[in-house]
């Protein structure tokens, strides 16, 4: 399990459009690990299911996520991410040469401060898949 919790000098609407945002040049801004992904179905104007792929590294292989991402938006103004692996026809297992990893719990909080500040929090329970150990695998992340 990896978590945090940091105060970012922006809005709480622009840290929404980064996790709505489908442009993989955007998402590797802040996500040196992201190799590629796309939205797979739109549910609905909050709901999400989404691909995406992590560079390989040195000994360990590349792993790809299939996620269901849920935003929704607290009476206090807080904006809620939650994310849970789930399957899709479009991105079967193996099917790209990857390794299938799991999110268990993708928890993040964006809690507005001021007009540029919030407060950001998060939380990632993963099943990297394949052999490597869970230690190792959140010192990566």
């Amino acid at each position: 399990q990896v978590r945090g919790r940091c105060r970012l000098a922006v809005d709480a609407e622009s840290v929404l459009r980064l996790f709505r945002t489908s442009s993989v040049e955007k998402i590797r801004e802040f996500n040196p690990m992201y190799a590629d992904g796309c939205d797979v179905q739109k549910v609905n104007d909050h709901t999400k299911i989404s691909w995406s792929k992590t560079h390989a590294l040195p000994l360990i292989s590349a792993r790809d996520f299939v996620t269901f991402v849920q935003m929704v938006r607290t009476r206090r103004g807080d904006i809620i991410i939650l994310n849970q692996s789930t399957d899709h026809p479009k991105f079967p297992r193996n099917a790209n040469g990857c390794v299938r990893a799991n999110m268990l719990l993708g928890a993040n909080a964006v809690r507005p401060l001021g007009k540029n500040e919030c407060e950001f929090t998060f939380v990632q329970h993963v099943d990297s898949g394949g052999s490597i150990p869970a230690w190792l695998m959140n010192r990566i992340m």
